[in-house]
């Protein structure tokens, strides 16, 4: 009954059939209906995006292969596959024909980054000069100094680093200066200025000295808006998360912006909105960052009696996995990505099934279930890889296969500034800044 469906209905199906690991079974027969012509296009858009999660790059070259007309589009997922079969330069051919949005900035993005990681730096320069915003301004500044540019690298960075000084960029460009002078002061200004990024460890590692924080005066903040908070408390009482949600959303402090963060955060904590709470903390997170017991809404422990119940099971410490929940999910348990990644540690079925062959994707939502089958699969990449974390989680979040062709350093460890995918190095960049920042903050 294919031929009967609306496209809509096709998509809807196509995905319900991916969860259940289906969707290629399906792709073989619904090919079959796509006909040339403008009403495809959608369809074989769409199905070029599953293909790709799937990881299926040469049923993905296969399909735009034999459509009569070229779309910008296709260029686009024609580059991505043959990125994925370690064909970079016919990667590069095929992202040059991408000529429109919404493709075009990402396609420049990526000739930029191959030209890159393949060293040359020279055509790395020409492309990302094409670009606006963070990711071309790293990828230029970056090609910078790996070609041995130092005046146009310094120029550049310390530009950045005076706009934005407490982003992780700016951290990034002071450890790239501190590698390239080797003056302390850089290290200094990451511990000042950088206290959650990935380089604040490092810096930490080498001066081994640590930024201290004040304390909030929560207590007395409290006291003197205590009549402004009454309707909260009563609202927080009912238990009727929507009704709270929506007074959350009005709280104005005008005067005192960082404490209307914190009651915000509050309350959805109590409530048990983890995610909201997440979120509202995350707004703040510059000024959350100067209070020594703000700091701990960045990296809360929700869920603690799960984390700690199967951290203690299976021999996992408990900071890597409170980590790994921030940066994948940011604490919401009915997160589903792509259709293909479920709850709080983003978890494939296919991995779930390793661990219990009856999981369904509802059962993988539970809290409880998700916390446990995560743990338990960190728990074995650690003793393959012998406890290196920094392994651990890059295979957590690529598949084995990709991480094997990743750049190692002397010490066989993953070089993350070296790593192909962007995405990639930015999750484990972020898991492991969070490990360590739970362990600094929770060691007592």
């Amino acid at each position: 009954n294919l031929n009967k469906l609306k496209k809509e209905d096709i998509y809807m199906i196509g995905r319900f059939l991916y969860t259940k690991g289906l969707f290629l079974e399906f792709y073989n027969s619904y090919k079959k209906l796509i006909k040339p012509g403008e009403d495809s296009e959608e369809m074989i858009i769409y199905t070029l995006s599953i293909l790709e999660e799937l990881r299926e790059y040469n049923l993905m070259i296969e399909l735009i292969k034999k459509q009569p007309k070229m779309l910008s589009e296709y260029y686009f997922y024609w580059g991505n596959a043959l990125k994925k079969l370690d064909k970079p330069l016919e990667a590069i051919e095929k992202y040059k024909l991408v000529d429109k949005s919404p493709y075009l900035e990402q396609s420049i993005y990526f000739i930029g980054r191959i030209y890159f990681v393949l060293g040359d730096y020279d055509n790395a320069i020409l492309w990302s000069k094409k670009l606006k915003g963070n990711k071309g301004h790293e990828l230029l500044t970056r090609s910078y100094f790996n070609s041995g540019q130092m005046d146009l690298f310094k120029k550049s960075a310390i530009q950045y680093i005076k706009k934005y000084p407490n982003s992780d960029l700016a951290g990034y460009y002071r450890n790239l200066l501190y590698n390239e002078s080797k003056n302390p002061n850089y290290l200094v200004w990451i511990i000042k200025h950088n206290l959650n990024s990935y380089y604040y460890q490092v810096a930490y590692n080498i001066t081994k000295s640590s930024r201290e924080l004040e304390e909030y005066p929560i207590n007395y903040k409290i006291k003197v808006h205590k009549d402004s908070l009454a309707l909260l408390d009563e609202l927080s009482s009912l238990g009727d998360p929507q009704l709270l949600i929506i007074e959350s959303d009005n709280i104005n402090f005008p005067n005192d912006k960082v404490f209307e963060h914190y009651i915000r955060t509050y309350y959805l904590e109590k409530n048990k909105l983890y995610n909201l709470a997440m979120k509202s903390s995350t707004l703040a997170e510059d000024e959350f960052s100067k209070y020594s017991n703000l700091n701990l809404l960045l990296h809360p422990r929700y869920y603690n009696k799960e984390v700690s119940t199967y951290s203690k099971e299976y021999d996992v410490e408990d900071a890597l996995v409170y980590s790994v929940i921030k940066v994948s999910s940011k604490f919401d348990k009915n997160l589903i990505d792509k259709s293909t990644y479920f709850g709080l540690m983003q978890l494939s079925l296919k991995i779930a099934k390793k661990y219990d062959s009856k999981i369904t994707p509802k059962k993988l939502l539970d809290p409880n279930i998700n916390i446990k089958i995560g743990t338990k699969y960190l728990a074995d990449l650690l003793t393959k890889y012998d406890g290196n974390i920094s392994l651990a989680i890059a295979s957590f979040h690529n598949s084995e296969e990709e991480i094997s062709k990743w750049k190692r350093d002397k010490n066989g460890d993953i070089d993350v500034e070296q790593i192909p995918y962007l995405d990639s190095q930015e999750y484990i960049k972020h898991v492991i800044a969070n490990y360590y920042r739970y362990k600094s903050l929770y060691k007592n």
